[in-house]
């Protein structure tokens, strides 16, 4: 991202319609300069616009912006503090190995849920095998104790289930 700076100039001088020069310049807090760039404006009235400084080639770190106005009876100065924060670029292979851990998440997820599944079904199948067991003890614990037939007993037993 580029810094944008909105910048003013009122004019307070007698003669109403003058050259102003600005010179904009970046350092950074070590005193190093970083960027110059200067504009010149006819000023006839109050003037209100945004320049704009392109920051790419710029190291992340803090720095100062001066605006330095050199008009006909003084110079004006202005300054401000800013910060570049450099967003980062993960590389191919931090991308794929990103996307990997992704997919390999995602693989594992599925293995659990296949493997509740699993458990689920062999429960299941436990609880069918347990309840068929306690279901013909218990026809023929009724057959000792009544001597009926199998066929009468199933169908005693159905009728019952269908009560519940």
């Amino acid at each position: 991202t580029n810094l944008k700076s909105e910048i003013t100039l009122i004019p307070v001088a007698d003669n109403i319609r003058f050259d102003v020069t600005a010179e904009y310049i970046i350092k950074d807090l070590e005193d190093n300069t970083i960027l110059t760039q200067s504009d010149t404006f006819l000023i006839e009235d109050k003037l209100n616009y945004t320049k704009e400084f392109i920051t790419t080639n710029i190291p992340a770190g803090d720095y100062i912006l001066s605006l330095e106005l050199a008009y006909p009876d003084g110079v004006a100065v202005s300054s401000e503090q800013f910060r570049i924060i450099k967003e980062e670029n993960p590389t191919n292979y931090e991308k794929t190995t990103q996307y990997l851990k992704e997919k390999l998440n995602q693989l594992n997820n599925n293995n659990k849920v296949i493997q509740a599944k699993t458990w689920v079904k062999e429960k299941s199948t436990l609880l069918n095998n347990k309840s068929k067991t306690i279901r013909d003890y218990q026809i023929n614990k009724i057959k000792q104790f009544y001597n009926y037939s199998s066929n009468q007993l199933i169908k005693i037993f159905n009728k019952i289930k269908n009560y519940f």
